[in-house]
């Protein structure tokens, strides 16, 4: 008798584990991958051209805003999308914050880390990323700071390699 109370106690513990199971992985499940669980706060890399008083465009004059984007299981693309799709505030641009970004036609196609390295492909625009070695210093460095605030990020390299020419 006491084989068989033990028996049912331990069937019930493993019915009601399996039961808990299934609805946590329905929630999981309804939730979608790379749903949002809230928000994170990412930096945004911009120049500053009021701190560049002598034009030199260099990174240093590259400085970041914070901003607040859903927590998914993307962060790195996520914000890489922000900063080529989202406008500066009034009071960026104020603060003397400029970017070229956003260009409807200038997309993030695809994402790999492995090892620490990046690796970031983006569509090509003729006309948009080339110009001056200002310029386009400008705009890949914007890219780069921007991935480089994730520890695990230890590289980036941007694809196609021809994409950021003066």
């Amino acid at each position: 008798m006491k084989k068989v109370f033990i028996l049912f106690i331990v069937l019930s513990a493993i019915v009601m584990f399996i039961v808990f199971s299934i609805g946590q992985i329905n929630d999981d499940l309804s939730e979608g991958v790379g749903s949002s669980k809230g928000d994170i706060s990412v930096k945004l890399f911009y120049y500053n051209e009021k701190g560049d008083i002598e034009n030199t465009c260099n990174e240093s004059h590259i400085l970041p805003v914070i901003r607040k984007i859903d927590k998914t299981n993307t962060p790195i693309k996520d914000t890489i999308n922000t900063l080529l799709k989202e406008r500066l505030t009034e009071e960026e641009e104020k603060e003397g914050f400029r970017s070229e970004f956003p260009n409807d036609d200038f997309k993030l196609l695809s994402i790999n880390l492995s090892e620490g390295k990046l690796i970031l492909l983006f569509s090509e625009v003729p006309g948009f990323t080339s110009g001056g070695s200002c310029r386009v210093s400008i705009l890949a460095n914007q890219i780069r700071m921007t991935a480089l605030q994730f520890p695990e990020v230890k590289e980036v390299v941007i694809k196609p390699e021809t994409l950021f020419q003066p």
